[in-house]
């Protein structure tokens, strides 16, 4: 589990689609895993857990023609 810094958590809460790529930078999510972060409890906020048992699909840009 990682922690979001306080103002990492703002920007994320702001706008969690377009951080999505900014929270896998921070917290070294693997670009195929699913991961959730925590709004509450207040305690809690800011964590970020990868889910173990979910892995996405992520697909190849098609290079041939």
């Amino acid at each position: 589990m990682k922690q979001l810094t306080s103002e990492q958590f703002t920007e994320y809460a702001a706008d969690p689609l377009t951080t999505d790529g900014s929270v896998r930078k921070w917290c070294g999510v693997p670009e195929d895993r699913y991961f959730t972060v925590a709004m509450w409890p207040e305690e809690c906020m800011g964590q970020v857990r990868v889910t173990p048992d979910l892995h996405r699909v992520v697909r190849a840009v098609k290079i041939s023609g």
